[in-house]
């Protein structure tokens, strides 16, 4: 199980992320002007796809392994009140990722 908030820390320069949870959200407001700490996804709902998808994986590695042999039971909450389209945006961009 991992509990991470979600925090990307990216550089603007090579696209490269940097750091992802806990140690991005340290980040905040304190990087140089090259890194960015974003936060992809806003009230539940994607915010930035590309970097929601990034972050996903790097959770997704950071608890089983960078050589995955089994596919991960993963459990994603959305609230409530978004729109189904939004729930689906959460949905494929977690099976895309693994």
């Amino acid at each position: 199980m991992l509990r991470e908030p979600s925090v990307v820390a990216i550089d603007k320069n090579t696209k490269h992320v940097k750091a992802v949870g806990e140690e991005a959200r340290l980040m905040l407001g304190r990087t140089p002007g090259s890194i960015i700490a974003i936060r992809p996804l806003s009230d539940g709902v994607i915010a930035d796809y590309t970097t929601t998808e990034r972050m996903l994986a790097h959770l997704i590695s950071k608890v089983c392994g960078r050589r995955r042999a089994f596919k991960p039971r993963v459990l994603v909450c959305v609230p409530s009140g978004v729109t189904s389209v939004e729930r689906r945006a959460v949905l494929q961009a977690t099976r895309r990722r693994g």
